[in-house]
């Protein structure tokens, strides 16, 4: 009796088992179906902040990401957005290395027939044109670029004293971005253009380039602190990451103690260290550049687009500019800000 009991418990389990197993395969089964009617929204970003918006916002789960390795090598890029398409997704949202590059991502994109929406790197305008369902989700580097000059504008007229050697003439080094990324060009044109409209003329000692980086940013400032030592009144940063560098080297030369102080103009205003800076007079100010809302936006469009929704100037996803841009304005910081 015992040997028959013991069987049938056996038998009784394997059945249960089987029975267990069947469900949670068919539960699989359709969490899989499920996924695969979901828009497929292709994700190929760099910048750190715009991908947080981006996964912030598709927490709702209507969508699903398909996320592309961080690279930095352009031709890499274009061969892993190609693969993404091969796969099927709906829509693409790129954060381009080289802007000039965005061309073959937009041929790509329409002759594949999906939407593409670029981050951040803005594509040339007559590249953008060439496709209805190109977008393009970025700061307004014009007046990215003349908010920073403001700073140093209002600076001036606050502390007359920054004209150290008193010869009427603002000696400025500038430490710019990415080799000519939009961003960096036009940031730098108009800073200055802001500081000539004011009436303040303006001597370039140094422009360097340190490619976004705190610590080139740091070399960089170190030489030029070298060259041109107290003749320097001011640096003006293509964003708050180069600013903290030029920090770290004024710092080590002696600046930020016994009222010795050199002002710093930065871009971005998201790092909790360029807040610190602020709080601590540092940097002296910096323009609110919210990539974080650029991928929320980016998100938000793309899933529209998958939705079969055409965009149009009065869309919820945000105000849309000749039928393909859509800004997100700056917004200066200082400490009193």
């Amino acid at each position: 009796m015992k040997r028959k009991c013991g069987k049938y418990r056996k038998a009784h389990f394997c059945l249960v088992l089987s029975v267990f197993l069947h469900i949670l395969s068919e539960a699989g089964a359709a969490v899989s179906a499920e996924e695969q009617d979901l828009p497929q929204i292709g994700v190929c970003v760099y910048n750190a902040s715009v991908r947080k918006g981006i996964e912030a916002a598709a927490g709702d789960g209507v969508a699903k990401l398909i996320v592309a390795e961080d690279v930095r090598d352009q031709n890499l890029q274009i061969r892993m957005i190609q693969d993404m398409i091969e796969q099927g997704i709906d829509v693409l949202i790129a954060n381009v290395i080289d802007r000039t590059a965005s061309v073959y991502l937009i041929r790509m994109a329409k002759e594949a027939g999906i939407p593409i929406i670029l981050v951040n790197s803005e594509p040339l305008r007559e590249d953008l044109l060439l496709y209805e369902n190109a977008f393009y989700i970025g700061s307004n580097a014009i007046m990215t670029g003349e908010l920073c000059g403001q700073i140093a504008v209002d600076y001036y007229q606050e502390h007359p004293n920054m004209d150290r050697n008193r010869d009427g003439v603002l000696q400025i080094v500038i430490l710019k971005g990415q080799v000519g990324h939009q961003d960096a060009e036009y940031r730098t044109k108009y800073s200055l253009l802001a500081l000539e409209q004011a009436g303040i003329p303006v001597e370039v000692l140094a422009e360097d380039t340190a490619e976004w980086e705190r610590g080139l940013a740091s070399e960089k400032m170190a030489v030029e602190l070298e060259i041109y030592g107290p003749r320097i009144e001011c640096v003006i940063c293509n964003n708050d990451q180069m600013a903290l560098g030029a920090i770290d080297a004024l710092r080590t030369a002696g600046y930020y103690q016994n009222g010795k102080v050199l002002p710093v103009v930065g871009v971005d205003g998201l790092a909790q260290a360029a807040l610190d800076a602020l709080e601590e007079g540092t940097m002296i100010g910096t323009v609110l550049n919210d990539t974080k809302s650029q991928g929320i936006l980016a998100y938000d469009l793309a899933l529209q687009l998958a939705q079969g929704l055409f965009p149009d100037e009065k869309t919820a996803v945000g105000q849309i500019e000749d039928g393909h841009y859509i800004w997100v304005t700056g917004t200066i910081i200082t400490k009193e800000k």
